[in-house]
């Protein structure tokens, strides 16, 4: 529980005080002007005891506020060093320690007044050193950074071998974007003080913002031999390991760092900006601060459990295929509107399928669509389900999947080629920029991320970034869909109760076991893919007679 102040309790004594004064006088007046003499007494007795406490309060209060200068000079003993200790400069040693408490108490004007007065009264480097240190900190807590980087040198002229000021105004230059003279200051300070360990930090990450990533390395451990749990020094390696490809040693210093207090999200962001092949201390990406955080937010905010259709696949023991021969009876395969067999894109064994909420736990699905140029789709009608069907059956004991190798009755044109066997990767999926969805959650996540305004606090370059960073989404069952062109939910908003994705499969080039790139083995048009989707109720009662399905493509090439 955090203890009140002594002014706080100074003035709840000072509220007792009147309460026993109005009583005292509320008696008095109920008593007829009579006030009985025990009543005064134990009045004024009370009154006495407060007012007395309440005078040590407000000492206790002006002690805490205004503690001895004295005790200042221990605290910055390190850099006072010599200074004014001569003797007979007892009044000059008072006013610096002086300047020293105004400037910890934030009273930067009077601590720059106090200490510039001071300046014709020094005679000896330490004397000049410690009076410009203070000032040169007053003014960086004001936010008057050239002034404090012009009293830095000033202060360096009367000794250049103090570590504090090298690396101060190391700190100073790297935020005017002064990368190269911050790192010289910095090598400046590590070299007059080998055990500071904030200096072997700020040359560490010096380089760091130059992008010189192997020499982030040494720095960055020296730091942490000095300083252990030092969060900025394991930030720093995390990330200049992972630029230079070491994701297992960035792994374990973003563990180091998040477990000494520092930032993860921040690691991550950077090893984000890393992997979209930009450096992340430039000015490119300084603009992009605000659609990163908001892009991380928009991932966190649409997060949802689905699994990847790993295609092509060894045989690993799964029943699931993507196209092939039909394991239903041919008088059980669906037919189009003109009577032909439709051809099989997938059959799953719900079994084999893990971490997608509400899907079935066993059973399976059969994939259809009509094998003629539209693929089974009517897209001026989406609902028309002439062209393609879903078909469940609980039993997977009834189901014998033929082989990979028997070739399937489909036509050239049919999307899938061939037969794959797949295995499915559960893993937690997010909202892709194509899904209807998409800039209504954006907008909120701008917002939650500090752009008032929401999508207008983006310019459209940013907005094109988090667009390109949400677009692709495989093979997948359940999750975020990915269009080439339109969401049909937004073309026609009468579909939007199908908000599941039960399957989505796009085009694939597959590679023979020397790598060279074999026959596509699934292509929809111009390198498009298809969906089928289902309303959450019904595929929670396992209802698959009303399923939508679409497909779309990057139109002519």
């Amino acid at each position: 529980m955090k203890k009140l102040s002594p002014r706080v309790g100074a003035i709840i004594v000072a509220v007792a005080m009147l309460a026993v004064a109005g009583l005292l006088i509320a008696e008095f007046v109920t008593g007829g002007g009579n006030l009985p003499g025990a009543s005064l007494g134990r009045a004024l007795v009370i009154l006495a005891g407060l007012l007395l406490t309440m005078v040590r309060l407000l000492v206790m209060d002006y002690r805490r506020r205004n503690p001895p200068v004295a005790m200042y000079e221990a605290t910055y003993r390190e850099h006072i060093r010599s200074a004014f200790c001569e003797e007979g400069r007892e009044k000059q040693k008072k006013q610096l320690l002086t300047g020293i408490a105004h400037y910890c108490r934030d009273e930067h004007v009077d601590a720059i007044k106090v200490l510039r007065g001071l300046l014709p009264e020094c005679r000896k480097n330490d004397d000049y050193v410690i009076t410009f240190l203070m000032i040169a900190l007053s003014f960086t807590d004001q936010g008057f950074e050239e002034n404090a980087i012009d009293v830095y040198y000033e202060a360096l002229k009367y000794d250049d071998t103090r570590s504090t000021l090298w690396s101060n105004l190391g700190l100073l230059l790297k935020k005017k974007g002064k990368h190269s003279d911050s790192v010289n200051c910095y090598l400046n300070a590590v070299r007059n003080d080998p055990q500071n360990a904030a200096a072997w930090n700020n040359l560490a990450n010096g380089y760091l913002t130059m992008g010189d990533w192997e020499k982030v390395i040494e720095p960055a451990q020296k730091a942490l031999s000095i300083k252990e749990n030092m969060y900025q020094a394991e930030n720093a390696l995390a990330i200049a390991h992972y630029a230079m490809g070491d994701r297992e040693k960035s792994g374990e210093y973003r563990k180091l760092s998040a477990l000494h207090g520092g930032d993860a999200q921040a690691i991550d962001r950077m090893c984000s900006i890393l992997d979209k092949g930009l450096f992340p201390f430039s000015e490119e990406t300084d603009e992009l601060a605000l659609p990163e955080k908001a892009n991380q937010i928009f991932r966190s905010m649409t997060a949802e459990p689905m699994t990847h259709v790993c295609i092509p696949f060894p045989e690993c023991g799964n029943h699931s295929r993507v196209g092939g021969v039909s394991p239903d009876a041919p008088e059980r395969i669906p037919k189009d509107k003109n009577g032909r067999p439709m051809g099989l894109l997938a059959v799953i064994f719900c079994s084999e399928v893990s971490g997608v909420p509400d899907f079935p736990k066993t059973g399976v699905l059969r994939f259809y669509i009509s094998d003629d140029a539209a693929y089974g789709l009517s897209r001026h009608n989406p609902a028309d389900s002439s062209g393609y069907a879903v078909l469940y059956d609980k039993n997977e004991a009834d189901f014998v999947v033929p082989l990979p190798t028997e070739m399937a009755p489909v036509s050239d044109d049919f999307p899938v080629k061939g037969c794959h066997v797949i295995r499915f990767a559960p893993e937690m999926g997010h909202m892709l920029s194509s899904d209807f969805r998409y800039e209504q959650a954006l907008e909120a996540a701008v917002i939650k991320a500090g752009g008032e305004g929401g999508l207008s606090a983006l310019t459209p370059k940013q907005q094109d970034y988090i667009k390109k960073s949400n677009h692709w989404g495989g093979h997948r069952i359940g999750g975020s869909p990915c269009f080439e062109q339109i969401d049909p939910r937004t073309l026609y908003p009468e579909l939007q109760s199908y908000d599941t994705l039960l399957l989505q499969l796009v085009t694939h080039e597959g590679t023979n076991k020397s790598g060279v790139m074999q026959e596509v083995g699934i292509r929809f048009g111009n390198d498009g893919g298809c969906q089928f989707f289902i309303s959450r109720e019904k595929l929670r009662a396992l209802d698959f007679s009303d399923v939508l399905y679409w497909w779309d493509d990057l139109g002519k090439s």
